[in-house]
């Protein structure tokens, strides 16, 4: 008895044990597997064994580990790449779910709406204050509708209040047949393009007014002539002399025209040479001397002895001295004088140059546009002086293709002085086909 009872025992633990290590013990793994699994921790290390095919369910979780790790890779890698083009793209873009909240956002969308830290997992409209961008958002939202508007903006936190134009599009989210699953939304800058297109506005404007006038004359004048054949010739002589004149003022505003067209273009390739700065102001000086015995006023330039010589197209920056004496001339008094100085910046490496006059001078609020096209202080007074309105224009743009700056400084009643600079470093000064630097004169006046 004492025998089958022992022979029982051990059945039983033998039983116990075959249990414990071929079928708990694997399904605890398979627990620990799944668990694993769920808690996205490595499955390296798990040894499949088990009966009843509990060894196949181990090698199985194990495997579905394995294809899960490279999905998450995938995903991983793919999310990364999409934050990677969105923080590259200059336009503010963000992502929101169905809740509103945002889980995508670049650096320009935070900069644009001064948000601090990381826009992820606060709500869309916490973050935008206008409500015609929360309105935008909540269409493509709640009406799933896709568009775009353009927004004039007046006042808004962060950056968002330095733009003026912006142009919103958005569009609803639906990823794996869910509905309302998101929203996309992108802000484009479009201050400058609305800029660009008001400038080609007026400059058709102002092109139109300035052509009317003369063409108008010519068709009024040219129709007395040709019905009036008793006219007499002095009644004649006066008409052509003024069909004459709006002639030649016509030809000059369509050489500034091309002038100005060719500087504006790639193709217009500059001629850069050494100049030495004060012969080349003498010879602008002897040139326009004419003009200033006539108007009984004179022309004086003032040349440091430390001006060096400057690479620069000398025949545009001759255009450049004769458009800004010309001007200086025409807003002068007579017997009064026009000043050309010149000197040498050498903390900042350039050339300072500056006309003056010291005619009625120009006010505040207008100097700062005096470089437009057409613009004129006194529209009146400046046609009847036949100027084209052009002169400033092609100023700037012949100064700033040589890298420089120019403004204007003016007072009432005390003139005007137009500065601009030439900086004596740039990319053309690195080559090596331009001829050897002349040895730099002496200063000289010329008065």
């Amino acid at each position: 008895m004492n025998v089958l009872t022992l022979l029982l025992f051990i059945a039983l633990l033998a039983g116990f044990l075959w249990v414990y290590f071929q079928v708990y013990l694997p399904l605890q793994r398979v627990k620990e597997l799944t668990a694993y699994i769920l808690e996205k921790r490595s499955t390296s290390g798990f040894v499949q064994s088990g009966q009843w095919g509990i060894d196949g369910v181990i090698r199985n979780l194990r495997d579905i580990d394995e294809e899960v790790k490279q999905l998450r890779l995938q995903v991983e890698q793919e999310g990364q790449g999409l934050e990677a083009l969105f923080s590259r793209m200059v336009e503010a873009v963000a992502i929101m779910n169905g809740q509103g909240e945002v889980k995508i956002a670049n650096r320009p969308f935070c900069d644009l709406f001064g948000v601090e830290g990381e826009a992820k997992g606060r709500r869309f409209n916490d973050i935008c204050r206008d409500m015609e961008i929360r309105q935008a958002g909540d269409l493509a939202l709640i009406e799933e509708k896709t568009g775009v508007r353009e927004i004039i903006l007046e006042e808004a936190p962060g950056k968002i209040k330095d733009l003026k134009v912006i142009q919103v599009s958005y569009a609803p989210l639906q990823l794996g047949g869910e509905k309302k699953s998101g929203a996309i939304i992108i802000i484009y800058d479009v201050s400058r393009l609305r800029q660009l297109e008001q400038i080609r506005t007026d400059f058709v404007a102002n092109l139109s007014h300035e052509l009317r006038t003369p063409l108008s004359i010519f068709k009024g004048y040219l129709e007395t002539l040709i019905t009036d054949e008793e006219m007499k010739r002095k009644d004649q002589q006066r008409m052509l002399k003024v069909v004459g004149r709006h002639s030649e003022r016509l030809t000059l505003l369509v050489e500034d025209l091309l002038t100005l067209s060719r500087l504006e273009s790639s193709g217009d390739e500059q001629e850069l040479d050494w100049v030495v700065i004060p012969k080349f102001l003498k010879r602008v000086a002897e040139d326009c001397r004419q003009l200033f015995v006539k108007r009984q006023m004179k022309i004086e330039v003032y040349c440091s002895k430390e001006v060096p010589d400057v690479l620069m197209d000398s025949i545009r920056m001759e255009q450049v001295f004769y458009n800004l004496v010309d001007n200086a001339l025409r807003y002068s008094g007579d017997s009064e004088k026009v000043e050309i100085r010149v000197q040498h910046d050498e903390e900042k490496d350039e050339v300072l140059f500056s006309v003056k006059d010291y005619g009625p001078g120009i006010p505040s609020d207008k100097l700062g546009h005096i470089f437009e096209r057409f613009y004129r202080v006194d529209r009146g007074r400046a046609r009847n002086m036949g100027g084209t309105g052009l002169g400033l224009s092609i100023v700037k743009h012949i100064i700033q293709s040589h890298g420089g700056q120019v403004w204007a400084d003016s007072e009432l009643g005390q003139g005007t002085a137009i500065n601009f600079t030439i900086p004596l470093h740039g990319e053309w000064y690195d080559n090596e086909e331009m001829v050897d630097r002349a040895e730099t004169p002496s200063g000289s006046q010329v008065s």
